[in-house]
């Protein structure tokens, strides 16, 4: 949608958002630089091809590409973003700079796709001052996100987040939906799993979840909660994190594993951070 000026959007400044919800299944542009607002392209399986620059400029951009809407399918508790890979194409240099924010989402994997979103960029990835690229798992499956570039380059205080978004935690019908039933243990390889009615220090606790495992065993919560297994390899991550067991007490709570920053570049020059944390305290999701 294009004005000739911008009389219309007087007073919105960066509190204008948009979501794409009926865009093609591909959309290619010449170059693409977001200024400000919030826009979301959720399309299973969309394509974005930029055959130029694109560019997230500002601390009031923020694009996003891949699901966001809740569902009631049973395992996916937070995302779902469908069982079609999401791709973003940008031929030249891809920017996120000042603040700016990229999302990318990624669907289900299969037996067909080894990733469920893929971002390919023919120039340098560059991730400015307080920019944040976020590679987000599905929440049930892991599918995630894989990156190709030429070359990486991420400024101070630049971020690769993939914190918090691995597995799901586990949770009960109360949390999500009552069409899904409790679930004691968290999602995909090395979820922690949760004895149910349970008393400790004198109070009823109904879920004490252990936390996840990867390249080692998950931890033991005080309450009994049932560590996750080893997966993985602790030096050669390759996998997102698990999450811990079903919480719902004074203890600790269900947190979302660490989620996977998968990049083939041919130069990297990292001077921020790359942050695939577990969330959580005590007994929350594997790194």
């Amino acid at each position: 949608l294009w004005f000739a000026d911008t009389k219309l959007l007087a007073g919105l400044g960066s509190k204008l958002t948009g979501v794409i919800a009926h865009a093609p299944d591909a959309l290619t542009l010449g170059t693409l630089d977001l200024t400000a607002g919030q826009v979301m392209f959720p399309n299973e399986g969309f394509t974005l091809n930029v055959e130029g620059d694109l560019t997230v400029s500002s601390d009031a951009a923020w694009l996003e590409l891949g699901g966001i809407y809740p569902t009631n399918r049973v395992g996916s508790v937070t995302y779902f973003c469908g069982g079609k890979p999401t791709r973003l194409n940008v031929h030249g240099d891809l920017k996120v700079l000042n603040g700016g924010r990229l999302d990318v989402r990624a669907a289900m994997t299969n037996g067909v796709e080894a990733f469920g979103a893929y971002v390919t960029v023919g120039g340098t990835l560059r991730i400015g001052e307080k920019a944040k690229v976020c590679p987000d798992c599905d929440p049930c499956n892991l599918g995630a996100v894989k990156f190709d570039v030429r070359s990486l380059a991420v400024d101070a205080g630049g971020t690769l987040c993939a914190d918090y978004r691995g597995g799901a935690g586990g949770h009960t019908a109360a949390n999500v939906s009552s069409l899904i039933t409790n679930r004691e243990f968290g999602y995909g390889p090395g979820f922690g799993v949760s004895p149910y009615n349970l008393v400790y220090n004198g109070a009823n606790n109904y879920y004490c979840g252990g936390g996840g495992g990867y390249g080692g065993r998950g931890g033991n919560s005080a309450a009994q909660g049932v560590a996750g297994w080893t997966y993985g390899l602790a030096l050669s991550p390759i996998h997102p994190g698990a999450p811990n067991g079903v919480s719902e007490n004074v203890i600790s709570r269900s947190y979302r594993g660490g989620g996977l920053v998968r990049i083939h570049a041919g130069q990297m020059t990292v001077n921020g951070t790359v942050d695939a944390s577990g969330q959580g305290w005590a007994y929350g999701g594997s790194s």
